[in-house]
């Protein structure tokens, strides 16, 4: 990244932060009028905060402002005094004529031993001397012409530093000087200096804050723009702000290698931005490290009751706040609810997880389970909530049983809510995991045939085709292969026809030839056949069909009128 003054290479069109774009010139004009102001800048990493002041910049730069520009590096355990400050008055005076910079250094000598470009350097001066010095250079910068002093990522500056702003900032009267800094809102753990430094700041005059956020689809679909040179489809945007969040910079990693005709973005992330995603996370500590790949096999927010439960067996419980701690103050997890965690990007999720196999992953899906089991059995009101993903953790733990029974349970969760596409979503996933089940939990033949004009049917109602395709064409298979066995007067003759309008098993479909969401789609009857009512004995009484054992104390539905 580019220190010292900002680069005088052109910069083409900023993506969205029209408000942002506004409310900073307006500033930075007024501060070329005698009006000094000082802009602190705050967002997360790669949301845009250098590029904004950049642009900005390199604007008033080219309308006669003088520029200078420095940036705080992250050094490790160690500390460079006065760096940023440094840089920015050392890349100024070599731009600069030689008659120029003897005039703005003139009695300045003590600077000597922070700036090269002032050649013989000054035994070493106390830090409280060197702050009116540098102030005293800035004022004849000034005094020249209106000045931007621009510190990118405060965050890593050194004390001194954080004192010459400040310095500056109490000395505000009519210069014709900006201050401008960037903010990450990682990199500040509890203590840091910068959290006194901000609360000083805040109180004096001509100090103001801009808090950039993520780009929205808009400003996505604009930024998409710029990098491919073309259009950006809806589906190509939608698929972006899903992987990416706004996020400016990984949107730029994301897609800057796509094919020209690309409508959607690879399902691996590419190197370049698993680097940029992990870079962060490899300076946690191992046990944070680990507790957040238990968070990402979580694949969603999770509470801090929940993760201590899942990660008992691994992590004390006295250590889960500290290490928590950890992983937000360096911007890895965010609190994004009353003690509910997750990644700051989401993408990261994907990528920790790729980095474990599936037999890795098993125990810790277990552990969910469990964790969710407890929490529906004690709080009846999150049962329904939980049981899609129970289901899940269930499957990918290996118990096809549970999961099979979990989705069934979901499905009627989402079938009283009116969400039919979740329905036959949940349905399909049953289908599939029908297969894997043992004898004792999926019941028999009709009980699958059942399922599937289940899923058949809600797919048709949300319009979900290929749930609807897939389920029905399974159902007449297995209608075929089954009528063979079944009693005359249950054989749904007409299948063919009907395909998945044939009332299925109330167990599955909550419907039998008594009941219809509306009379137009009720089913016909084949002429001379009785109606495949699918029931119990105990509803039917004609039909021998067995009890499917997956719903077995399920409270029962009463019928629509």
């Amino acid at each position: 990244m580019t220190m010292g003054n900002a680069p005088r290479t052109r910069t083409g069109p900023l993506a969205g932060r029209v408000a942002e774009q506004r409310l900073l010139g307006e500033i930075l004009s007024a501060s070329a009028v005698g009006v000094p102001a000082a802009v602190l800048v705050h967002g997360e990493a790669g949301i845009g905060k250098t590029r904004l002041v950049r642009h900005l910049t390199e604007k008033y730069r080219t309308g006669g402002h003088e520029v200078l520009w420095g940036t705080c590096v992250h050094f490790g355990a160690a500390s460079v005094p006065f760096a940023p400050v440094a840089q920015a008055l050392d890349n100024w005076a070599l731009g600069v004529e030689p008659a120029v910079r003897t005039a703005v250094f003139e009695g300045s000598d003590e600077l000597s031993i922070l700036l090269p470009s002032m050649g013989t350097r000054s035994s070493d001066v106390p830090p409280s001397r060197l702050l009116p010095v540098v102030d005293r250079v800035v004022q004849r910068i000034v005094d020249r012409q209106p000045t931007i002093i621009v510190i990118d990522d405060l965050q890593w500056a050194d004390v001194p530093s954080l004192d010459v702003l400040a310095y500056l900032i109490a000395g505000f009267r009519r210069q014709n000087l900006a201050l401008v800094v960037t903010i990450r809102e990682e990199d500040r753990p509890v203590g840091h200096p910068l959290h006194g430094w901000l609360a000083d700041m805040r109180r004096l005059p001509g100090v103001s804050e801009l808090m950039l956020e993520r780009l929205d689809a808009d400003e996505t679909s604009e930024q998409l723009v710029q990098i491919l040179g073309r259009p950006a489809t809806e589906e190509l945007v939608t698929a972006v702000m899903q992987r990416s969040g706004g996020n400016a910079y990984l949107t730029e990693l994301l897609v800057r290698d796509l094919q020209p005709d690309a409508r959607g973005v690879p399902s691996e992330p590419p190197q370049a931005l698993r680097e940029a995603l992990l870079a962060r996370w490899h300076s946690l500590s191992e046990t944070a490290r680990l507790l957040t790949h238990v968070l990402a096999v979580g694949g969603r927010p999770t509470t801090f009751e929940t993760l201590s439960a899942v990660a008992a067996s691994t992590v004390p419980a006295q250590d889960m706040p500290v290490l928590l701690r950890e992983a937000v103050d360096a911007g890895v997890v965010q609190v994004v609810g009353d003690q509910t965690y997750w990644f700051r990007h989401p993408l990261l999720a994907e990528v920790l997880l790729a980095t474990l196999t599936a037999r890795e992953r098993m125990p810790v899906h277990a552990a969910y389970a469990e964790a969710l089991e407890a929490i529906a059995a004690t709080r009846p009101d999150l049962a329904a909530g939980l049981s899609a993903d129970l289901a899940v953790h269930h499957e990918r733990a290996g118990r096809f049983d549970k999961a099979l029974e979990f989705s069934i349970r979901a499905a009627d969760s989402a079938h009283d809510l009116h969400a039919s596409s979740v329905e036959a979503a949940l349905l399909t996933k049953a289908c599939a995991l029908w297969e894997r089940a043992s004898d004792q939990v999926r019941g028999s033949t009709e009980d699958r045939i059942a399922l599937l004009l289940r899923a058949s049917r809600v797919g048709e109602q949300a319009g979900v085709l290929e749930s609807t395709s897939s389920s029905t064409m399974q159902s007449r298979s297995w209608i075929g292969s089954a009528n063979r066995c079944w009693p005359a007067p249950c054989w749904p003759r007409g299948a063919k026809q009907h395909g998945c309008m044939i009332r299925p098993i109330p167990r599955f479909a909550r419907s039998c030839s008594k009941r219809s969401s509306s009379p137009s789609r009720s089913p016909t009857v084949p002429s001379g056949s009785r109606p495949w009512c699918g029931s119990s004995v105990q509803s039917c009484g004609t039909c021998r069909l067995r009890r499917c054992r997956l719903t077995s104390g399920v409270r029962s539905r009463k019928p629509s009128k």
